[in-house]
């Protein structure tokens, strides 16, 4: 629930601040939303209240709020997705000793990848280059290629 009240707390803090309240108002409620449909059991609620989190960072950027701070608040939303989904599958099963450990290992991996997003994320808000489409797509390939990678070495455990 931490990650839930970053993603919706950071963009309705921002949007606070700008005087957005709008904004503000939509982040609390997706927020509050997204717990309450948590705690009734709405899977189906998870994939909305990410994309509805989404569209409010992509809102923030046309009112001109912070895009780092933006940055961070899809990763906490992503994480918060995550998370949910964890929460969803580990519940399907009775309680056992090793669920902390997998809790520990997966929130570890979680870590290491949200803060990979998070340099790559600033790192592009940074960095200016002039590509070719041909080129960026082909960049994008390559990048999707290590994160999945990537991916599939934590998934294995190294």
């Amino acid at each position: 629930m931490v990650a839930l009240a970053v993603a919706a707390g950071l963009p309705g803090i921002l949007a606070l601040a700008a005087g957005q309240w709008p904004l503000a108002l939509a982040a609390a409620a997706l927020g509050a939303g997204w717990g309450v449909a948590h705690r009734l059991g709405w899977r189906w609620a998870s994939p909305l209240a990410l994309v509805g989190l989404i569209w409010l960072a992509v809102n923030g950027l046309w009112h001109q709020l912070s895009a780092d701070w933006l940055v961070g608040a899809v990763t906490a939303a992503l994480c918060a997705w995550d998370l949910d989904g964890l929460a969803v599958r580990l519940a399907r099963f009775e309680p056992r000793p090793e669920h902390s450990r997998l809790v520990q290992s997966h929130v570890a991996r979680l870590l290491m990848l949200m803060g990979a997003g998070l340099v790559v994320g600033e790192a592009a808000l940074r960095i200016r280059i002039t590509l070719g489409v041909s080129l960026a797509v082909g960049l994008g390939l390559v990048v999707f290629i290590l994160l999945r990678q990537a991916a599939q070495v934590l998934a294995e455990g190294g």
